[in-house]
This record gives C-alpha cells, sequence and structure tokens, in this order.
C-alpha cells in the first residue's frame, strides 16, 4: 500500500483493482484461501502487474505479464491437470523468472511461504522467504532469483 502512495506503481499501465468474486473464484479453484497479502493486493491495490519485470500475474481480468495463462486460475487448472503439479495443488505462481525457474507461494501457510521450481522439480527456500519479504526486496532493488542450488544441497 506504501508503494502505491508512494508512486512506485504508477509508472505501470492503469489496472483496475480486482472484483472480491474474482479473488473469491481463484481461491475456489485452488480449494484454499490465497495468503493474507496476495488477497489484499488484488481488491485493494491493482489486479496483477507490479513486481519485477512485467509483475505478478492476476485474477480473473487482471493483467497480462506475458505468460500462457490469463490469470493464476488458467494458471492452477493446467498446473494440475499436469503430473508434475499433481502432488502441489497449493502452490499458487507468483513470477516467471525464465531459464525454468519459478518462484511460488503456499496457500496452505496464511503468510505465503515461497518455493522454488525448477526443471520439473519443486525446491524448498532455506530462507522462509515470504510474499511481503519478496515483494519488499523487489521495491528495494534487491530481489535475485532463488538460489536453487544452494550450499550442502
Amino acid at each position: 500500500m506504501a508503494a502505491r502512495d508512494a508512486g512506485v506503481l504508477d509508472p505501470l499501465p492503469a489496472l483496475e483493482p480486482a472484483a472480491p468474486e474474482a479473488v473469491a473464484e481463484v481461491e475456489e479453484e485452488i480449494g484454499l484461501p490465497l495468503p493474507s497479502l496476495r488477497r489484499r493486493l488484488y481488491p485493494d491495490v491493482r489486479n496483477g502487474g507490479f513486481g519485477p519485470s512485467q509483475g505478478i500475474p492476476g485474477v480473473r481480468g487482471g493483467a497480462d505479464v506475458g505468460w500462457d495463462w490469463s490469470d493464476i486460475a488458467a494458471f492452477h487448472r493446467d498446473a494440475r491437470a499436469g503430473e508434475q503439479w499433481k502432488a502441489w495443488p497449493w502452490l499458487v505462481p507468483i513470477f516467471d523468472w525464465g531459464d525454468t525457474i519459478m518462484s511460488l507461494i503456499d496457500c496452505r501457510d496464511p503468510d505465503g511461504r515461497m518455493w522454488a521450481w525448477e526443471e520439473g522439480q519443486l525446491i524448498s527456500l532455506p530462507q522462509r522467504q515470504t510474499p511481503t519479504e519478496w515483494l519488499g526486496l523487489w521495491l528495494q532493488g534487491r530481489l535475485t532469483p532463488p538460489d536453487t542450488h544452494p550450499a550442502g544441497h
């Protein structure tokens, strides 16, 4: 909210906040509530499109961030249909780094603990980073791709 008020979001294309019904649709699709920050950002700030590069994906009617899916519900439907993702229906994408690396949030956790996905493998990150910390690093210009090969693994 402070970033919006400070004008950090102004250079991005204008987007309306998400309708509460669109957020509820995603939660019904996933079968779990979105973590608290993400649940607040969509209807209170804007429907995706903020964050690094083209930004995080939105819910129905949200920002086009250049993914193959129109929103996170569409991603979730496709992911659930694929064998690799069936074991992790509680994960929702937050950012695609390219080179087969993706950052995801855990909807089982109210804070949205983050995970990494690389080349078909889910990786639990050594730090318990949340989307709040992730966006904070982006606002500070210090966000880097997840270290999917930490020492000792």
